[in-house]
Parts: structure tokens; C-alpha cells; sequence
């Protein structure tokens, strides 16, 4: 046969002869292969965003109906996109249609500040259906704390839209010390209270500030208010017959700001002293025999903080003259 199709890469023989003489070459034949490629179905994209075409030939010469000559392409409009490969001499191409589709709308209306133990409503308003990131798909929410939340809307054709707000929980207003304090007379308390927020404390004798000097007995007022209402509480400053000035106090709040860190009792003349402060469980956490080193609400004073709340007191005084006293007394550790 004067002439032959060959589709396949490999080394063929061919015979020639005159009638007389016959020769016999090799013929080594490549074929390359077509490059073939899928640019999809109809591609949907949705409003403001972008979808990338590619070929899969980085090597190859491409070039596409916009110009370009990447392999890869960012479409963010609708229209028809073709390109066409060529690679060792051979060339394809592909057309695909890009369709676009509105996004959501979506918008976040609602209560964005509430107070501790209230709850505040927020509502996703969408034309599409919604879910919230804690994985609620109801449009309406009931937020019981601070934070922010995110709602995403999604339509049929796929497209998403995401709104956030930050709905701020506010805190009650809390006044915390000892219900009573006792004092030897003629001595002076510094009340110092811990509170849940910066509002502005007010004292029955109107003194303003977070501490209050106590220089008679009597009941202590402090008012405390802000946007979630009014907080009050009383104190009782009882006097007591102190034994040779000795004083023990009942609460101590160390936080290092100078004033009441330290708990220790006040005594004049004492020939030996022990103190020894046990937890609820028991469990001894404070010991000295120096009436001067006090305990400062750390596990024997190391730094590891002890939690507040009430630990007991275990005191043994010896003024000399076979008066000794000893007793067992509590203290209020603040916090």
C-alpha cells in the first residue's frame, strides 16, 4: 500500500521494491497527544465574588478569548469564556457560559446591650434562609450572654451573605465586704469593698471612693449604682475590750493596693505569740510565732494564693503574769 494511517507512537517497517531489488527502512513515528481540556458545564457565580478557569497545561501556549495567555484566569462577570491549548503542534479548545446570581440580603436588627441576668433579642432579617454560628436557624435570637454573633443567609443558587453584631452584656452593681468588723476603741478601720464594676460608691457619711476610714462603731452604708440598678449593703463596726490593746481583725483584702493587705494582730507587751490559720478543710495554710509577720493570703506566704472565703484562727498569747490568751477566731479573706 502506497499509503498508511498510524495513531500510535512506536518504529515501523517499510519495504520498497523495483521488482528486482528490495529495501527494507525504519520509520520511528511520535504522536502527540491532543490537549484536551474541561472547562465545566454552565458555571454559576455569585454577586461580588470570583470563580478561576483553567486549562491544566502549564507549559503549553494558551490563549483566551479576553486576551490572556495564563493558564489560569479570574472571571467575576457573566459572559462566554473560550480558550484554546496548543502544545507540540496540536491544539483544542473549550467554551463555557458564567451565569451570575444575586447574593442574600441580609441585615441585623435587634437589642445589642442587655443586663446580667436579662436577655436580649436580635433578629437576622433575609430574604434567604439563615443560620446563626452557635447553629440556631431560627431568624430570631435569644442572647442570655455577651458577645458576637454571626449570622449567615443562603440561597438557592449557593451564594451566602454574613452579617456580625456585638450585643455587650452589663454587669449588676455588687458591694462585697464582711457583714461586721470589730475595732478596740480609740483605733481607726480602713473598709476597703470590692465591686463588680468602676460605678461611683457612695457612703451613708458621704464619703466617695472604695475606702472608708472608721473611726467610731456604728452601721456603715455603701450604695453602689450604675446602668442595671442600685446595690447596697451594711456594716456593723462593733467595739471590743481589747486584752493589753491586743486586736485581731476579721477580714483583710490583699491586693496589694497598701491598704488592709496583710492580716496580723495589734498587741503591746506580749512575752510569746503563735498564730495558726486553717482552711475549710482543715488544712493548715498559715503559721507563725512572730506577732509581726503577718499572713499575706498565699499558702504559707509562697506566693500560691489562697481562694477567698472564711478560714479559722487559732491564737495563743502569753502577756506574761500568767495572763494568757487563747482563742479561736475566724477571718474573712477578700478577694
Amino acid at each position: 500500500e502506497p499509503e498508511r494511517e498510524f495513531s500510535e507512537t512506536g518504529v515501523y517497517a517499510v519495504e520498497l521494491s523495483d521488482g528486482e531489488c528490495t529495501t527494507i527502512y525504519e520509520l520511528e513515528l511520535v504522536v502527540n497527544p491532543t490537549p484536551i481540556f474541561d472547562l465545566g458545564e454552565t458555571l454559576s457565580l455569585c454577586d461580588g465574588n470570583a470563580i478561576n478557569l483553567e486549562t491544566g497545561f502549564d507549559e503549553a501556549n494558551v490563549i483566551w478569548n479576553n486576551g490572556s495567555i495564563a493558564n489560569v484566569i479570574q472571571i467575576s462577570q457573566a459572559g462566554t469564556y473560550w480558550a484554546e491549548v496548543t502544545l507540540n503542534g496540536c491544539s483544542f479548545s473549550d467554551t463555557v457560559a458564567v451565569d451570575t446570581s444575586e447574593s442574600p440580603e441580609l441585615d441585623i436588627i435587634g437589642e445589642f446591650e442587655f443586663c446580667e441576668g436579662d436577655a436580649a433579642l436580635i433578629e437576622a432579617v433575609s430574604n434567604s434562609p439563615i443560620v446563626w454560628n452557635n447553629g440556631s436557624d431560627n431568624a430570631i435570637l435569644e442572647v442570655l450572654s455577651g458577645g458576637r454573633y454571626t449570622a449567615v443567609a443562603t440561597n438557592e443558587a449557593g451564594c451566602d451573605t454574613e452579617a456580625s453584631v456585638v450585643v455587650e452584656e452589663f454587669p449588676l452593681p455588687r458591694i462585697t465586704f464582711p457583714d461586721s468588723l470589730f475595732r478596740c476603741p480609740d483605733e481607726t478601720l480602713h473598709i476597703r469593698v470590692s465591686s463588680s464594676n468602676d460605678g461611683d460608691l457612695l457612703w451613708s457619711d458621704g464619703t466617695t471612693g472604695p475606702v472608708i476610714s472608721a473611726d467610731a462603731a456604728g452601721t456603715y452604708t455603701a450604695e453602689l449604682e450604675n446602668e442595671c440598678g442600685l446595690a447596697r449593703k451594711e456594716i456593723h463596726v462593733v467595739d471590743q475590750e481589747c486584752i493589753n490593746h491586743f486586736y485581731l481583725p476579721n477580714a483583710f483584702t490583699p491586693d496589694e493596693d497598701g491598704i488592709n493587705d496583710i492580716f496580723k494582730p495589734i498587741s503591746e507587751a506580749q512575752e510569746s505569740f503563735s498564730m495558726r490559720i486553717y482552711n475549710r478543710d482543715g488544712n493548715l495554710v498559715f503559721h507563725s510565732s512572730d506577732i509581726d509577720r503577718g499572713w499575706n493570703g498565699s499558702f504559707m506566704n509562697n506566693g500560691y494564693y489562697c481562694p477567698a472565703g472564711v478560714y479559722a484562727v487559732k491564737i495563743k498569747v502569753d502577756f506574761g503574769e500568767n495572763e494568757i490568751l487563747e482563742k479561736i477566731n475566724h477571718v474573712v479573706l477578700i478577694r
